[in-house]
């Protein structure tokens, strides 16, 4: 287990959750789990096995579908922690909470960088 792993160990993400928010941003930019396990080399029954809570993941799969996705793999850990059970959640209103959320990962990863520069 490397570092990375063993950081969404501690947080205990519900691999339900976290699979909810990626089955909902697939969804959402309108990606089916075809093209993403094309994209990613995941197989298609991984996905669906990830997507229903019946599989975990590692950050290296996490981090190969957030570069899909277009977002930092922890904004769908941050995602997965406000995941409810909304079925017919409006694909917009998910897609403008993603930009919201990047541009504040954007914007704390330039905080640190400046903060270590020092």
């Amino acid at each position: 287990m490397d570092y990375e792993d063993a950081c969404l160990s501690i947080m205990k993400i519900n691999k339900s959750k976290l699979g909810g928010a990626i089955k909902k941003i697939r969804r959402a930019l309108d990606i089916t789990q075809d093209e993403l396990s094309k994209r990613t080399g995941l197989t298609i029954t991984y996905l669906s096995l990830l997507e229903n809570g019946k599989r975990g993941i590692g950050m290296d799969h996490l981090n190969d579908i957030a570069h899909v996705f277009g977002v930092p793999a922890c904004l769908l850990v941050v995602l997965a922690a406000d995941v409810r059970d909304r079925p017919n959640e409006d694909a917009d209103q998910l897609l403008k909470q993603i930009q919201i959320m990047s541009e504040k990962a954007i914007a704390l990863y330039a905080l640190c960088q400046k903060s270590t520069e020092k």
